[in-house]
């Protein structure tokens, strides 16, 4: 834990399965929920640079990875060219929606959920380059995140 109210989940903490992990996490909820903790757990395959004004905070990765894979059907040809509609589904089952519980996963894993839980990094630049984040989003409409 970070004294920001924030707990990430590390790699030294590397879970197995959502369900070891949820089975970890409401163990601590009831103490972190009422000291206002907030739970970030990374689930892309690298480690989240999160930049402040102040300082540089590095999000470790937690040992598991959110996937979706793609799946393709032909639609249509045109003029010998297939045309393809592409849907991407997830390569596991969902952890589940727990109180200040948030999954940082991979940005094409957003568009296929409509989960307030799961946020993506809103990039950080410098010269047009990646450098971090400054931020977090997600395309739900609700305000209550």
């Amino acid at each position: 834990m970070n004294e920001k109210g924030v707990l990430f989940i590390e790699q030294e903490d590397r879970i197995e399965t959502y369900t070891d992990l949820v089975t970890n996490l409401i163990r601590q909820s009831a103490e972190l929920t009422t000291q206002n903790w907030s739970i970030l757990i990374n689930l892309t395959g690298h480690e989240i640079n999160y930049i402040t004004d102040k300082e540089n905070i590095l999000i470790p990765v937690s040992g598991s990875v959110l996937r979706c894979t793609p799946e393709e059907k032909i639609i249509n040809y045109i003029g010998g060219v297939k045309l393809v509609t592409r849907q991407f589904n997830f390569t596991a089952v969902l952890p589940p929606i727990i109180g200040q519980l948030w999954y940082i996963i991979p940005f094409k894993n957003l568009l296929k959920s409509s989960r307030r839980d799961f946020i993506v990094p809103l990039p950080k630049r410098k010269d047009g380059k990646i450098i971090g984040c400054n931020g977090f989003f997600n395309l739900t409409d609700k305000k209550s995140l």
